[in-house]
């Protein structure tokens, strides 16, 4: 597939999501079996003290009535609790609340996701075989949490001096380093053309600041001089300090944090800000780079909303969380350059990650509305888009190969695929994440870094937020249009 192509991919994909009709009534999109099916095999790194519940409709309404219930322990119902006191059982609690949209958490079945949190050193087999064997649990699932973006192939580079940009359209000094947006073939190895065509894109469309693309990564650096002009700001909570984003490693929606430091005791890399600057860094305002729909002449950019799922101690439904707030709040496209490790294979994501394939639906059906299900912005919908992977292997890796979600794999800037860059007819789409040695030149992607600065960076995670800022200006195209 030419690179060239990308950008009607994209907005082809976006259509989709803008016509969709959708059926309010569906359940979840993947069955659940009963009876001895309820547990599955213990998938490689599977959380210690943790898993996660399904109850049944008429349990939930005998939890929610708490007639015998000790908040936080308990459920109230006598056969969930004699398992929750065999497994020495210190929290029982609802997975996902969002007080002013429960009836769409409600109609989209997540109500009935309960998580069971024990003694670490109980057998997980063994308090799952617990807990299953209660006739109002409909399903037990392990659970582990994302993979810190720092884990994955993440790469700086020399700077290579200056590629050569002819009738670059923004006078932000950093352009002439963005290869993939517009590749002259000046670059060593590289071929003309080897870009997402991104000058003829701003012909017709910059950005729009209705959009809001959603980025669940590290936090990102809300203050840079190229991205603060295109933040989200929040008008849903009272919070201040939720007025960009919000953090998901705890139990409830915190502050950004970028103080932490992780059980290997890194500090977060930048990764989230490495991925916001090419998607929406502020066009045309004499600094930095670029970005895909970062508008014209310094403003008109779309909105990056930061969604931190890693902090001190990763939360195993950091995600599932930020996809449904983030839904909730206006978000349009939900960027995840991350995934988990060990590598899930099919049967074990979506037969042991329901409540996270329950979250990518509900994100895909709900966003871009209220809690009436009223239309809010440009697109009633969401496109939900993750990172392949950088493991050299065609085994589809999840979530990026769950079908509604759009995954991306990496390619050089002489159209060959990234020797990392994972592939395969899962892989819906690519874009010019490069891979450098740090040795060879740089045939990374340059991009925005915490502190203010600009970093080259490469891998799929790099590739992925293309896509995304290529399906934000597909729907700020629109939205310009009329919804």
């Amino acid at each position: 597939m030419r690179v060239r192509f990308l950008a009607m991919s994209a907005i082809l994909i976006s259509l989709i999501a803008c016509t969709k009709d959708f059926d309010e009534t569906a359940g979840p999109a993947v069955g659940r079996p009963a009876g001895d099916e309820k547990i599955l095999n213990i998938p490689e790194g599977a959380s210690a003290g943790v898993l996660a519940v399904k109850v049944t409709p008429a349990a939930v309404e005998r939890i929610e009535q708490g007639v015998t219930r000790s908040e936080g322990t308990r459920s109230g119902v006598e056969s969930i609790d004699l398992s929750l006191d065999e497994i020495r059982t210190w929290g029982f609690a609802r997975m996902f609340r969002d007080e002013p949209f429960e009836a769409d958490l409600r109609a989209a079945g997540l109500h009935l996701w309960y998580v069971a949190r024990f003694d670490s050193e109980v057998d997980l087999r063994r308090a799952a075989r617990a807990l299953s064997s209660s006739e109002s649990v409909a399903w037990v699932e392990y659970m582990r949490p994302p993979v810190r973006p720092s884990r994955r192939r993440l790469l700086s580079a020399a700077d290579p001096g200056s590629v050569r940009v002819d009738g670059a359209p923004c006078n932000d000094p950093g352009l002439d380093k963005q290869w993939h947006y517009h590749n002259t073939g000046t670059l060593y190895g590289s071929k003309a053309g080897a870009d997402v065509s991104l000058f003829d894109a701003w012909k017709v469309c910059s950005g729009d600041e209705s959009v809001v693309v959603a980025v669940l990564d590290e936090p990102v650096q809300y203050d840079h001089p190229d991205l603060e002009a295109n933040m989200w700001i929040n008008t849903f909570d009272s919070d201040s300090k939720l007025r960009h984003g919000a953090n998901f490693t705890t139990s409830t929606p915190g502050a950004l944090n970028w103080n932490y430091r992780d059980s290997f005791g890194e500090a977060p890399t930048g990764h989230g800000t490495h991925v916001a600057g090419t998607i929406a860094a502020v066009n045309g305002n004499g600094k930095g780079v670029c970005g895909i729909a970062g508008g014209m002449n310094g403003r008109g950019g779309v909105k990056i909303m930061s969604c931190q799922v890693f902090g001190a101690k990763d939360r195993e439904e950091s995600v599932s969380d930020a996809l449904i707030w983030a839904a909730n709040r206006g978000a349009h496209i939900a960027q995840c350059s991350l995934g988990y490790s060990p590598l899930f294979n099919e049967y074990d994501w979506l037969n042991s990650c329901g409540y996270e394939v329950d979250a990518i639906d509900y994100f895909i059906e709900h966003a871009g509305c209220d809690e009436n299900g009223n239309q809010t912005g440009p697109m009633r919908g969401g496109v939900v888009i993750f990172a392949a992977g950088n493991d050299n292997t065609n085994t589809p890796q999840f979530p990026a190969a769950y079908e509604p979600v759009i995954a991306v794999g990496s390619l050089r800037p002489d159209y060959r695929k990234v020797p990392s860059s994972n592939y395969g007819s899962w892989v819906d789409v690519c874009a010019l994440g490069g891979e450098s040695t740090g040795t060879d030149g740089c045939d990374a992607p340059y991009t925005t870094d915490m502190g203010g600065g600009y970093i080259f960076a490469s891998g799929t995670s790099m590739a992925c937020p293309q896509v995304s800022g290529i399906a934000a200006l597909a729907v700020s195209y629109y939205a310009k249009m009329g919804p």
